[in-house]
């Protein structure tokens, strides 16, 4: 504690008193230069009987910090003149010349991490001390069954969605956007519970190229209810950035990453060590107030020729199956498209159900279709987003496909035409359901023999087998009888 003076400082004793102050005022607030010269100006004016000029008094605090260089005479004298023994090792003393000459800075730079790293220990260890506050017993656990983002098909929490490039990934996103934010029916048929804000980051895209997008199927303008963020507002903000934290606790959004590996520091996709990361993000944000995360990520190479499963539309490390609530696949008709001269159709598989019972059926969206007179019409230009292929529609196609199969190659078995239906025509089907199918159109493997020596498809009394070589006239009357056939068995 400091001493009180009652007696004022004579002028031969000035220089000398205001000094030991300088030195105290230095020793006690070092960071705050402005202080330290009010402390010694306020000494000058109360305590003198002779107060010095300002300027002197300055003069005296600048020559005090000359003076107390790590180590000096003057520092240690200091010292003592306020009841304290200073003894600086040589070890020390070099450390405390090194830091000197680099700057207060530099040291506080150094000293930061160490800090954090204390205060983190600190805060783990009052954590620790109430362990049981990180545990729920099974009546603590909530209530109730699965909540649904889109009835049937998307929990809350985190959706994965995995495709190859251009298969239709940004347009599905803003669908279900879309019908988050609007509260409206998804695709006009799958209920949504609750009307839910949506933050769309994606920066693959210009602000110009998805603001067409967004208005073509009419999102809704209200910043309440609809944030995204392009590449034209900078650099990608990753999922850790706290201004991204910010925007989640405030809205408590549904998340649209698009796509998600534009958020992952990870060199290798395939190295679950590297893009822990990415789904470390995933779950803060659904920490920090995130009701759902889409996720859109893309699907191996191969996909394009196999049916969809897990493993080869999301490509890459097994952790981002592993950590979703739910996946989907999504894949182009490519036979039915043809490379843009042909309707595009988007068959909508989901790969992995988790908890959704029972586990959704696939369905095909419509992007474009042929109009009345031949011509190519943009369904979402048009309709303002996709329209869903009716389950009746798309069993028609199967049949219409498997009769072409059958009339090309008679001898065909049921396995190789499920391969064909997969890989040709795009539908995700197996040797049973063919089986079940081509049993239900009363086609039976019964005909002559062919000319690699096995039996031969019949329909209903009809042999394949006497219009492999028929002309093309015959084969289309031929493919009608069939078709009435199949429609009166039906029927």
């Amino acid at each position: 504690m400091r001493k009180v003076k009652y007696e004022r400082v004579p002028p031969d004793r000035a220089a000398e008193y205001l000094r030991t102050e300088a030195i105290e005022a230095i020793t006690s607030y070092p960071r705050d230069r402005e202080f330290q010269s009010v402390f010694v100006q306020t000494r000058n004016a109360t305590e003198l009987v002779q107060p010095l000029p300002a300027d002197d008094v300055e003069k005296i605090l600048n020559q005090a910090h000359e003076d107390l260089k790590a180590g000096s005479p003057a520092q240690i004298e200091a010292a003592k003149s306020l009841g304290l023994q200073l003894v600086v090792p040589t070890a020390l003393h070099q450390a405390m010349r090194i830091v000197e000459q680099a700057g207060p800075e530099t040291l506080e730079s150094l000293l930061k991490p160490k800090t954090a790293d204390r205060d983190k220990a600190v805060e783990q260890g009052a954590a620790a001390e109430n362990w049981r506050d990180h545990f729920r017993s099974v009546d603590q656990l909530e209530d109730g069954g699965i909540r649904f983002l889109i009835d049937g098909l998307f929990p809350e929490g985190t959706t994965f969605i995995g495709a190859l490039p251009g298969a239709g990934k940004t347009w599905l996103g803003l669908s279900i956007a879309k019908a988050l934010c609007t509260g409206k029916k998804f695709l006009g048929r799958f209920n949504v519970p609750q009307r839910l804000p949506v933050l769309y980051l994606i920066p693959e895209v210009s602000s110009r190229a998805f603001k067409k997008r967004v208005k073509q199927l009419d999102i809704p303008t209200d910043p309440n209810y609809f944030l995204c963020r392009t590449i034209s507002e900078g650099n990608t903000l990753m999922l850790d950035n706290p201004i991204v934290l910010e925007a989640v606790k405030a809205m408590k959004p549904v998340i649209m990453l698009d796509t998600a590996i534009r958020f992952s520091t990870s060199t290798d996709e395939n190295a679950a060590s590297q893009n822990r990361k990415l789904v470390d993000d995933i779950v803060a944000l659904r920490a920090a107030g995130a009701v759902g995360i889409f996720a859109f990520h893309h699907a191996t190479k191969s996909s394009s020729k196999e049916a969809m499963t897990q493993e080869n539309t999301l490509r890459g490390t097994g952790d981002y199956a592993a950590m979703c609530d739910a996946a989907y696949g999504i894949q182009v008709n490519q036979s039915l498209y043809d490379n843009g001269r042909g309707p595009l159709e988007i068959l909508v598989v989901c790969t992995k159900p988790r908890d959704i019972s029972p586990q959704p059926k696939p369905f095909t969206l419509i992007s474009t279709l042929v109009g009345d007179e031949g011509q190519l019409v943009d369904v979402l230009a048009r309709e303002k987003d996709f329209l869903i292929k009716d389950e009746g529609d798309t069993i028609g196609e199967i049949k219409a496909a498997i009769t072409k199969i059958v009339m090309k190659e008679p001898e065909i078995d049921i396995r190789e035409i499920a391969d064909i239906l997969t890989k040709d025509y795009g539908f995700k089907t197996s040797k049973s359901a063919v089986n079940r199918q081509m049993h239900n159109d009363d086609y039976k493997k019964e005909g002559p023999v062919g000319p690699n020596g096995k039996k031969t498809w019949m329909c209903g009394t009809i042999q394949l087998l006497n219009l492999l070589n028929k002309s093309e006239p015959e084969k289309q009357e031929a493919t009608e009888v069939l078709q009435r056939n199949q429609e009166e068995l039906a029927f």
